[in-house]
């Protein structure tokens, strides 16, 4: 059962439709940046070879690549605005602090 569970996890997670997931009494699960910055790199290393080597297969692959990027970056800007508003927040909290202080 547990397996089925984190396979799930697993499986939401790394489909990229949602760069977070909350698991109540278990924390926030989300991808690693560095993950997606890798397999931006991998993608565009394989999107590079089959540009000069073209196959039927090959565009097909390629165009699922191209995909997959456009997925990454979605996620990279999603979490880039997630990085601002917890600022934003955390700027607020600050503020107010000082402000109860004074």
């Amino acid at each position: 059962m547990l397996d089925v569970y984190w396979d799930k996890v697993r499986k939401t997670l790394s489909s990229l439709d949602h760069n977070r997931l909350y698991l109540k009494g278990l924390g926030t699960f989300y991808v690693k940046p560095w993950r997606l910055d890798t397999r931006l790199k991998i993608n565009n290393a394989l999107v590079d070879r089959y540009v000069s080597n073209p196959t039927a297969t090959g565009l097909h692959i390629m165009n699922n690549l191209l995909k997959d990027n456009l997925k990454i970056e979605k996620v990279k800007e999603r979490e880039k605005e997630y990085d601002e508003q917890r600022q934003e927040k955390k700027h607020k909290r600050r503020n107010q602090d000082l402000e109860g202080e004074g």
